[in-house]
């Protein structure tokens, strides 16, 4: 602890009276917030479905790495990429 922020914190505190550390700042709220019950039953009708089909086919607002984040978020399986390697090899 410096000199200056000791010297802050009891000036703030004859001044106020408030000892106690100030509220963490939020963020603002992701917008797939508001469409968490359309995401839900998007994924309840079509579980195997890629990212892109569930923006095209419910209509999402969303771009697919929001979508992406907001499956994480609820705790929602996701399909995996075709395109990628497998995850290991298989045994011999």
């Amino acid at each position: 602890m410096s000199e200056s922020w000791v010297r802050r914190v009891k000036q703030v505190g004859r001044e106020t009276g408030r000892t106690a550390p100030a509220a963490q700042r939020r963020g603002p709220t992701p917008g797939w917030v508001a469409h968490a019950d359309a995401i839900r039953a998007a994924v309840a009708a079509d579980p195997d479905a890629a990212l892109a089909e569930y923006r095209e086919r419910f209509a999402l607002p969303l771009s697919r790495s929001a979508l992406a984040r907001a499956l994480v978020a609820l705790g929602l399986p996701r399909k995996k990429s075709r395109s990628g390697r497998p995850s290991r090899t298989a045994r011999t």
